[in-house]
């Protein structure tokens, strides 16, 4: 892993309602966004949260 990539669980809804959740490894918030929304841009971010490696 890249010393400068955190760890991020993104929260993210289809327009059918389903949430889902998927780990992401990013140097920040909107690239982690980035990362679901570039292959699926109907989906809708309810929460990017960063993962404690403590």
């Amino acid at each position: 892993m890249n010393s400068k990539q955190k760890d991020y669980n993104v929260e993210y809804q289809c327009p059918k309602g389903v949430v889902y959740y998927r780990k992401i490894q990013a140097s920040d918030i909107e690239e982690a966004k980035q990362q679901i929304l570039a292959p699926q841009p109907d989906m809708k971010i309810r929460a990017v949260n960063l993962i404690d490696s403590d």
